[in-house]
């Protein structure tokens, strides 16, 4: 899997090439909202707050697509998850595929709620709440308002399964600035994860996703460094969360059973064997196209280190699709991911004509631009 700093560097994307694009009548229907707006692709952004490092980096996220719009109140755990993986654009319910854990435990003043867990083949969401005591309210009102706004979409953490959460915060108070470290006031809580008694590493992308009166709920996307789990099976999870910051020195720990048997029932899997060419001369083979309520991907068997990477097209609709090349597990197994924003596009599509795409720089340029590489090819996704 890709470092924190590749994972930058991709979020950073160039939109220019692309014309704006009014969403057809069809897609506006499947929209909840009715957006007519017109869209030129991803706009998330991440921006760098330290250094890329072997052990952890935390990057602050840009805002998300709520920004500026004001939580009346809490929802439930399922319905935050499923605003969020749907941008809040769509109808999308997760809370078939929830693993409901509801467990709380309080550790430096700070009590932490469990609420529940979705497992995908490679991926572990999270959602829990955490309530903090007044002076923590108090010295981080600004910090709580911007979540309560959604200004504030939270954090990328790369997590090594080889190091410890107090190597974690040395290497993370050499890499950042000491005034970035000062502004932080709300603990950043970051998970270890243990599946069958393994400690993983991964991807964590944290969002705080509501505030209200001290309390704040947060969504964790765990790209988990593993082979592909087996979703038909109970899979022994344990969590263990801790500060990446020094602001607390709490410790909340959780034990469950998690599977994936629903999700995988709901899941839309086709067998691919497409040879693709890279930039770099080298080639990867698609293996497999899977949709279900999480995400949309396309696996791939090969090396794709070094390169910035995306799959750029349209599906039998006209519509434009993006995925971003997230990089080779530890199987050698890679996946590339749907822009969330592109997600309701997947929706009954019955094929994606698709090209690399790669960021190419001009002659006196700095900045690079995505161009497309090699020959426009077609999958199925059904």
């Amino acid at each position: 899997m890709k470092n924190i700093y590749d994972y930058m560097n991709d979020i950073k994307t160039d939109t220019g090439q692309y014309t704006s694009e009014t969403f057809s009548q069809l897609e506006s229907k499947r929209w909840q909202k009715k957006m007519r707006r017109e869209i030129r692709g991803p706009k998330r952004r991440i921006y760098a707050a330290c250094a890329a490092c072997a052990v952890l980096c935390i990057t602050a996220l840009a805002a998300g697509p709520f920004r500026g719009q004001v939580n009346a109140a809490m929802k439930s755990a399922s319905e935050s998850i499923s605003r969020w993986l749907s941008s809040g654009n769509w109808e999308k319910d997760v809370s078939p595929y929830e693993t409901v854990v509801n467990t709380k435990t309080e550790s430096d003043g700070i009590e932490v709620k469990l609420e529940s867990v979705i497992l995908d083949d490679r991926q572990l969401m999270i959602t829990l709440t955490q309530k903090y005591p007044d002076k923590i309210v108090k010295q981080a009102g600004e910090e709580l308002e911007s979540i309560k706004y959604n200004v504030n979409s939270g954090y990328a953490v790369n997590v090594n399964k080889n190091r410890t959460f107090d190597d974690m915060r040395k290497e993370l108070k050499k890499t950042m600035e000491k005034e970035d470290m000062e502004k932080m006031k709300l603990p950043i809580l970051v998970a270890e994860i243990y599946m069958n008694d393994e400690k993983l590493s991964g991807m964590e992308l944290i969002h705080p996703v509501e505030a209200e009166n001290g309390k704040v709920r947060v969504v964790y996307e765990c790209e988990l460094e593993s082979g592909k789990l087996d979703m038909s099976k109970e899979i022994a999870t344990r969590i263990e969360l801790q500060d990446a910051t020094g602001i607390s020195d709490g410790k909340w720990t959780y034990a469950f059973k998690a599977d994936g048997h629903e999700l995988l029932a709901d899941t839309t899997s086709v067998t691919l064997d497409k040879e693709v060419s890279l930039p770099d001369g080298k080639k990867i083979t698609l293996t497999e196209y899977k949709h279900n309520e999480i995400g949309t991907y396309i696996y791939y068997t090969g090396d794709t280190k070094g390169l910035r990477l995306e799959l750029r097209g349209k599906n039998d609709r006209g519509e434009i699709v993006w995925f971003q090349d997230y990089g080779a597990f530890e199987d050698g197994c890679g996946r590339f991911k749907l822009y969330q924003v592109n997600e309701v596009r997947a929706e009954g599509a019955e094929n994606m004509a698709l090209s690399v795409y790669s960021p190419q720089k001009d002659e006196g340029e700095t900045a690079a631009v995505y161009r497309q590489y090699g020959e426009e090819f077609t999958i199925p996704t059904k």
